[in-house]
């Protein structure tokens, strides 16, 4: 594996293992971490040339096309930039700042009288959306019913030293909420600038 690149890149059909140690590929350990979370469910995979993830339907990336467009953008985006994936499809880049999540994303948020299993199949079979169970989508799997969790950021006052137990740490949770489909656009439409969206958007 050279510096800049990715077993998510050279797949379907290799060796899939998440990268380890010290070497920097992408722009910042933000970026690099999240790349490896993603290389790493694959590599612990049920089924990683189909991107499956678990349980026959479980997938990391809507489809490799996407698989390669998420991996790329994590190598080379600025931890200035936002990275917006919609049912583990890339749709745009959106600059937000350092402080702001490297990756948001939305995974199958159906309602109402199309929330069905025969809706779903459907439109999974078109390509328009996948099942990203409860940590396959979110790169957080890691084999044997395992999850592994974002690091969050924590803070607590400091306070001098007292019998009364001090307050558990809060952690920040991301713009969007509970992520879902009109917390997201409203986020992006919120956002600095307009996201920078490929010419072919995928479907929700």
């Amino acid at each position: 594996m050279t510096e800049t690149t990715s077993c998510i890149l050279q797949g379907p059909g290799t060796t899939y293992r998440a990268a380890r140690g010290t070497e920097l590929r992408a722009r910042s350990w933000r970026t690099e971490g999240l790349l490896r979370m993603f290389e790493n469910v694959l590599e612990v995979g049920e089924n990683p040339d189909e991107l499956i993830v678990y349980a026959s339907l479980g997938k990391a990336a809507r489809s490799w096309e996407q698989a390669h467009a998420i991996a790329q953008q994590l190598l080379t985006m600025p931890e200035s930039q936002t990275l917006v994936l919609q049912s583990g499809a890339a749709i745009g880049l959106v600059d937000t700042g350092a402080a702001s999540p490297i990756v948001l994303s939305a995974v199958n948020n159906t309602v109402g009288r199309w929330s069905t299993p025969e809706r779903f199949y459907e439109r999974a079979a078109a390509g328009q959306t996948m099942w990203g169970g409860l940590t396959a989508g979110a790169w957080q799997y890691i084999g044997r019913q395992g999850c592994c969790r974002a690091p969050t950021s924590c803070s607590a006052p400091s306070r001098a030293a007292t019998s009364a137990p001090s307050p558990a740490p809060r952690r920040r949770r991301s713009p969007a909420g509970g992520c879902s489909r009109a917390a997201l656009v409203g986020w992006v439409l919120r956002s600095r600038s307009a996201p920078r969206c490929w010419a072919s958007r995928p479907s929700p």
